[in-house]
């Protein structure tokens, strides 16, 4: 029977073969038929794909037994048509005839991707060109849009480092990487925690990205930072310090913790204005130059710095002066330090409050500082300094009220080019900051903050510079943030290209960092940009974005298309000829460039003819599907395509003869999961194209654990190659086996078996942010809370949370949840201290989680404050899965949040060991300390260390601020000093020692101690006061005092401060009452007393003292306190009638004094007409001997430059005066310069004061003052009539020879009254005569001798009263006429001696000849005027 079957198919076939061949058309016969209709006699057809599935709108109508010669047809693709993407057209067999999807083809009609095949292109730009990935493009497309995104990623992402409250900011390198860091300075504690203090915005040199660094607590009256590599270590230090303060606060980096040490403090020349640091001495450390006298008396200091023990001291001051030196010492205002000439030598520029500036250099052999006296102007405290015409040292640009000023270094001096611009350059700088090679002013103007910092206000406003000019501001002003305070620059990462480091921000500041980078593309590399932009680009910050190039306008279309026909093409193996086009990419910086959303839009012709591999060309494949008989059959090109689009198939043409090929048999289907879940499986097989047109349905058959029954099928599949089960249960396993069933009963076999199990559904998404937070127990119920945020998934049933004291991080351990819901993490099993429901996201906690470890079980401990502590949070569903490794935190450590209460003890030692209370004396020691403490629960002291103290002295109008910290022990000695002489002690508080009845407040304060893991101090404060004292030394003749026949005496007493030294002391005493008592013999009372005001520390007592023995004098000090010697007991003895022989045994002591006092100078204060030089122009002084011996003083000027004559040495009479004069010395050219008008100028002068007859200790007796005289100038003026003249020296005369017949008077009656007394001390009354040298004129050059007047006093001199004067009776009237006649006497002599001969000598050719005091000759040619100095 089946062989009867078989034979019988056999005949169909045969027949099938042989009848076709009967009835062949007579037009086959003669050769071949062209065919050029697609399915239903369509010229063309449009297939329309949705990108998933296959389409089979592509047909063709086939004669059967046929042979095709050749066929093709043509796709065309539309730019403005959806693309299909990539395009595969098969046969029936699967097999590819044509395709466009070679890698960099891109979309059909649309290319978006690179010669690569991706989308994107990635580009490394190093502050150079570079091109990205080729394009290519069909030979023969029509281009018809483009367009195209290029973001550049430069190597350093603009981004911003939020601070807070910051003062200012300074660039330096923390951590030793190379790369600039931020270094920010605030006083704010809401900002730091810390107090004053510092942090660092820091570089990662991987990640190139900043960072805040953890706050540094520094001096906490510091307001100034700056940065230097202190300790020559290669890392950067930090010095701060308040200004005015001499006290310098250093902290050094720490490698090993990478965090700055605490400080140490050391001290330089008090009250600078400015400190900046350099190495000045080329031994590797920094210095500290500083610059003093803001208000006059302008010096630079310079303090060399040892930065390996740590130790300063003063290397070398220098004086600045004005730009006319005999103005004096200048104010200064600014202090810059650098190598301003680029020749290797670190150089200070001052500059003073008229904008003049000094240049100082050091010399490292005699240790000095020298100036150089060629000064130049336009330099102040707002100039800007950078090398802005790039010849390598620093300009300025200084800006002025109603213009502005270059000064150009021109290698050794300094050009002026004036602006007609007004500018405004705070916090100003130099820089190329777009890499152009031109240099800009960057100047932040922060504008009004409106308090919201997603608003941008403020701007940074630029403009080029160049050694003759500026050009106009810029009209798109920089706004890197809002609010820019300060901006400074550095090449980070050594592009070329510099950072910008501003300090911004509105409510709170931060620093932004970035540089201004731009980037262009040259589609056609022919040299020329094509796209460009510039900018800023920051992955962080919304406001500025990534940089980015953008084609919208077919930029890249136009300068593609008129090159592309002829660009060389390469075909493939479907007849398809594409071609390559290159592009430039340029930047000034490093970074990436990324290449995206390329969209190059085209319409193209592509023939379907050929193909690639076995298959050959599209008529072999038709011949392949030829199925025999006679007739038509239709066959399907199926088209599949990557996208949802259309494009058309047309020009169809097949040329075909007779012939006859064969069938094919169903596939077996072959099976694979598509999806599997915990709700079921679906499974596939091959696509239905594959089972043929004839195809029914596919047989499921299912076996659960058992066999097959293949007689009765599970499911039956229709019209799809997939299927899927939902009867399932999780957990068990499920086999599959399918087949297909076609047309007349053909099934094909069955496939193999595909096994699955269903599994567990996924664990729920895990909690987030997950935090372990130490609690206030003052407020809360636990010292801990655990929050976090709920997963996103509704499957949780309840969330477990596990704490431990060790890190219960997961993801590099073993980790499982147990059927018990413990967590395993590397064997150690840690149980939930909490488990609660889904609702609940926070859980306080009180106690740690028990555990398992090796077997051995550890029962849960309370929060221990103190201690470090981990949690981790389980999202658990009702299958007990959570999502591994669960998420975590910690550590965080448990403390008390409760501040202790500080406290502050002052002690305080000060004054001489007999005061009973603390007074300020100038030569006792005094010591201020502080202890910092609190008292604990057992009521014992602990001590508080690193408490940041301040202590503020206050006294009269001044103030004393002086910052530490206390010790391990909780003590901070603030002042320790033998007496106020003592550097560290402030001149102001040494003078006001020395005043009456003074009070010095004493106020100490804590600051409050914030530190994060640790429980928190509080502020503190205590305050004391003390008095001022003065020890002094009363003191009178040593041996006893006779007196004479009258019981007379003339004494003088002292009181003399013991501070010697400070001239403030004794001048205090001015004014003291001195009482004193007189005593006989026989009472006990005083039978006189009466006192005495001090004056020139002395007090003079002369008067008549009959029956007194003794005078006992006290110091009256008021309210003031006195220590030392306040008594003195002056002992006197009677009157002794001298023996009138001299035949006494008795040897009498000479009486000889112990101390001597300083001769004191009183001068007039004239005014100098400065371009007049006349003989008035002499400074006229009168010089007092206090002391009751004749002085020898010498008076020197030690003003430099020096404009006056030193007077020399005198020889002045005891308790007497005598005059002297201060000459100009107008031969110096500096008097020519002087153009001041009612100027105040002062003379400093020294004083030694000695005796010619005695030995006294400590003579001679130095004292330094000053003599105020007035600079201007003459204004022609009406000349006074003689007459005035002639009374006003009448009057003169006539008071001069008044005073000598006093004078004679007065002498007269002494020495009758001494002859008559016929005393026996008559050197007691001898006077010697004054000594007063005859003042020298100079005579200066150019100016008549008949100029020269003699320089009169129109003061009368003061009368001084001499011993004995008191005694003396009053004239008799009738000696006036004596007066009189002595007064004409003295004038006469006048006329006289002025007719005598003057030294003028005349030789034979006329000519004056005159030789004045210093040997010089002079001489007048006859006729002339003015006299010549004569030279050989």
């Amino acid at each position: 029977m089946q062989a009867a079957r078989s034979d019988k198919k056999t005949l169909i076939l045969v027949m099938l073969f042989i009848t076709p061949l009967l009835f062949v058309p007579q037009s086959f016969a003669s050769g071949t038929t062209n065919v050029n209709t697609f399915t239903g006699s369509a010229s063309s057809i449009t297939v329309f794909s949705d990108g998933n599935n296959t389409s089979g709108a592509l047909q063709l109508d086939l004669e059967r037994n046929v042979t095709f010669q050749d066929a093709s047809f043509v796709i065309e693709g539309q730019s403005a048509a959806p693309t299909p993407g990539s395009v595969w057209i098969n046969s029936t067999s699967n097999d590819t005839l044509w395709t466009y999807s070679g890698v960099g083809y891109g979309d059909l009609a649309h290319q978006n991707t690179f010669q690569t095949g991706l989308a994107h292109d990635s580009i490394q730009l190093n502050n150079s060109s570079s091109m990205p990935s080729p394009i290519l493009l069909p030979k023969n497309a029509t281009l018809q849009s483009s367009s195209a995104n290029i973001t550049y990623s430069p190597q350093i992402d603009g981004q911003y480092i939020q601070v807070g409250a910051v003062q200012h900011m300074e660039l330096g390198d923390s951590n030793g990487d190379g790369l600039a860091d931020a270094f920010v300075f605030s006083t704010s504690n809401a900002t730091t925690g810390v107090n004053t203090g510092f942090a660092v915005v820091e570089s990662n040199q991987t990640s190139m990205q900043y960072n805040l660094s953890a706050w540094t607590s520094t001096c906490i009256n510091s307001d100034q930072m700056r940065i230097a590599d202190m300790n020559n270590d290669s890392y950067d230090d930090v010095v701060t310090f308040s200004a005015g303060s001499s006290m310098m606060c250093i902290h050094h980096y720490n490698a090993s913790s990478m965090t700055y040490d605490a400080h140490f403090s050391v001290n330089i020349t008090s009250s600078p204005i400015d400190v900046q640091l350099a190495d000045m001495n080329d031994d590797g450390y920094p210095d500290f130059i500083s610059i003093h006298g803001y208000f006059s008396g302008g010096f630079v200091s310079l303090n060399v710095y040892n930065g390996s023990s740590g130790a300063t001291r003063l290397a070398d001051d220098i004086n600045i002066y004005r730009w006319n030196f005999w103005d004096g010492q200048t104010r200064l205002r600014s202090l810059r330090v650098d190598d301003f000439f680029n020749r290797n030598q670190t150089m200070i520029i001052v500059s003073d409050a008229w904008n003049d500036a000094t240049e100082i250099t050091y010399d490292t052999q005699t240790s000095q500082l020298n100036s150089n006296i060629q000064k130049f102007r336009n330099l102040s405290l707002d100039s800007v300094m950078g090398d802005f015409d790039n010849d390598g040292d620093i300009d300025f640009l200084t800006p002025k009220e109603t213009e502005s000023v270059i000064v150009l270094n021109n290698g050794t001096s300094w050009n002026q080019v004036p602006l007609f611009d007004v500018l405004e350059t705070l916090n100003g700088t130099f820089a190329d900051h777009d890499n152009d090679g031109s240099m800009s002013l960057l100047v932040p103007d922060p504008q009004f903050s409106d308090g919201n910092p997603s608003t941008i206000e403020g701007e940074i406003g630029f403009r080029s510079i160049t050694p003759t000019g500026l050009g106009s501001p810029s009209l798109s002003p920089l706004t890197p943030y809002s609010g820019p305070r300060d901006i400074q620059v550095s090449d980070v990462d050594g592009d070329g290209l510099v950072e910008q480091f501003v300090l911004a921000g509105e409510v709170l500041q931060g620093v932004f960092i970035g540089g201004w980078h731009n980037l262009s593309l040259d589609t056609d590399v022919d040299g020329d940009d094509d796209l460009w932009t510039s900018g800023y680009s920051s992955t962080t910050m919304s406001h500025i974005g990534v940089l980015t190039i953008t084609d919208s306008e077919d930029v890249i279309r136009d300068s593609v298309s008129p090159f592309l026909p002829a660009y060389p093409g390469i075909s493939d193996g479907y007849g398809i000829e594409m071609v390559t086009n290159m592009m430039s990419l340029s930047s000034n910086s490093n970074g990436t460039a990324n290449f995206t959303d390329l969209h190059i839009a085209y319409d193209i012709e592509f023939q379907v003819k050929t193909s690639a591999g076995i298959i050959g060309s599209l008529s072999n494949s038709l011949n392949q599907q030829m199925l025999p008989g006679a007739g038509v059959f239709t066959i399907t090109l199926p088209v599949e395509t990557t996208k949802e689009g259309q494009f058309d198939a047309t020009s169809l043409s097949m040329n075909y003869t007779l012939g006859a090929p064969n069938l094919a048999l169903p596939p077996t289907p072959i099976l694979s999961v598509q999806t599997l879940t915990e709700n079921g499986v679906t499974i596939e097989w091959q696509a239905l194209s594959e089972f043929g047109s004839d195809i029914q349905e596919f047989q499921v058959f299912r076996s659960i654990s058992s066999a097959y029954d293949f007689t009765s099928p599970h499911d039956v599949v229709v019209g799809q190659n997939t299927y899927s089960d939902s009867d399932v249960a999780i957990g068990s396993t499920y086999g599959y086996v399918i087949r297909s069933l076609h047309s007349f009963g053909v099934a094909s076999n069955f496939s193999q078996p595909l096994v699955v199990t269903i599994p567990n559904p996924p664990a729920p998404a895990a909690a987030s942010n997950v935090q372990i937070l130490d609690l206030d127990l003052a407020t809360a119920s636990a010292p801990m809370k655990v929050t976090w945020e709920a997963s996103v998934d509704a499957g949780v049933e309840e969330y477990r949370i596990y704490v431990a004291t060790t890190d219960l991080d997961g993801t590099q351990s073993t980790n499982t949840l147990n059927p018990d819901k413990n967590y395993d993490l590397d064997g150690i099993v840690y149980q939930p201290v909490s488990t609660v429901t889904p609702s609940v996201t926070e859980v306080e906690i009180s106690q740690t989680s028990a555990y398992t470890n090796q077997g051995q079980t550890f029962a849960s401990e309370s929060i221990q404050d103190g201690q470090q502590y981990w949690v981790a949070v389980a999202a658990i569903d009702v299958y007990g899965n959570a999502t591994l490794p669960l998420p975590h935190a910690g550590p965080t450590t448990a403390f008390n949040n409760t501040y202790i209460t500080s406290q502050l003890e002052l002690t305080l030692s000060s004054g001489p060991e007999e005061a009973t209370e603390h007074v300020l004396e100038s030569n006792n020691p005094l010591s201020l300390s502080v202890h910092a403490h609190y008292i604990n629960d057992d009521q014992e002291i602990v001590a508080i260390e690193n408490a940041q103290l301040e202590m503020t002295l206050t006294y009269g109008s001044e103030s004393l601020v002086l910052s530490g910290q206390s010790d391990s022990t909780g003590h901070w000695v603030a002042v320790d000093v033998e007496d106020l002489h003592d550097s560290t002690i402030p001149q102001s508080l040494l003078d006001f020692s020395a005043t009456a009845d003074g009070v010095v407040n004493i106020e100490v304060a804590m600051a409050a101690i914030e530190i994060a893991s640790t429980q928190p101090y509080s502020a503190a404060s205590t305050s004391t006061s003390m008095g001022t004292a003065i020890t002094v030394e009363l003191a009178g003749p040593e041996s006893p005092v006779d007196m004479d026949i009258n019981d007379a005496i003339d004494i003088n007493v002292t009181l003399t401060a013991s501070d010697a030294v400070n001239p403030a002391h004794q001048n205090s005493l001015e004014g003291t009452t001195i009482l004193w008592e007189a005593y006989n013999e026989t009472s006990q009372d005083a039978a006189m007393n009466g006192s005495e005001t001090l004056s020139q520390g002395k007090i003079r007592l002369a008067s008549s003292f009959e029956d007194m023995s003794r005078i006992e004098f006290t110091v009256d000090p008021g309210n003031r306190m006195m220590f030392g010697t306040t008594t003195y007991t002056l002992i006197l003895n009677e009157y002794d009638v001298p023996v009138q022989n001299n035949e006494t045994d008795v040897v009498e002591e000479e009486w000889a004094p112990t101390s001597i006092q300083t001769a004191t100078v009183a001068c007039e204060s004239p005014t100098i007409l400065t371009n007049k030089q006349t003989v008035d122009d002499p400074i006229e002084c009168i010089v007092d001997n206090p002391n009751p011996f004749p002085i020898n003083v010498v008076i020197s000027i030690t003003s430099s430059p020096s404009l006056f004559k030193t007077p020399g040495a005198i020889d002045i009479a005891a308790n007497e005066t005598s005059s002297i004069s201060f000459v100009p010395k107008y031969e110096e050219a500096l008097w020519d310069r002087q153009k001041d008008v009612d100027v105040e100028k002062e003379i400093a002068i020294q004083i030694l004061t000695s005796s010619p007859d005695y030995d006294i200790a400590g003579e001679p007796v130095l004292d330094n003052t000053v003599i105020t005289w007035t600079a201007s100038l003459h204004v022609e003026e009406p000349v006074a009539e003689p007459e005035e003249k002639s009374s006003s020296n009448t009057t003169l005369y006539t008071g001069i020879g008044a005073v000598v017949v006093l004078l004679a008077i007065v002498g007269y009656v002494i020495l009758n009254r001494r002859a008559s007394a016929a005393f026996e001390d008559e050197a007691f009354y001898d006077e010697e005569p004054d000594n007063v040298e005859q003042e020298v004129l100079d005579l200066p050059e150019g100016k008549p001798l008949d100029a020269f007047e003699d320089k009169t006093i129109s003061e009368e001199p003061e009368v001084i009263e001499r011993p004995g004067d008191a005694l003396i009776s009053e004239v008799d009237d009738s000696e006036g006429d004596v007066v009189e006649t002595s007064v004409q006497d003295a004038e006469e002599d006048s006329t006289e001696e002025e007719q005598e001969d003057d030294g003028i000598t005349v030789d034979e050719y006329g000519t004056e000849w005159y030789e004045d005091e210093l040997g010089t000759w002079w001489y007048r040619e006859a006729g002339a005027e003015d006299w010549s100095e004569y030279n050989e």
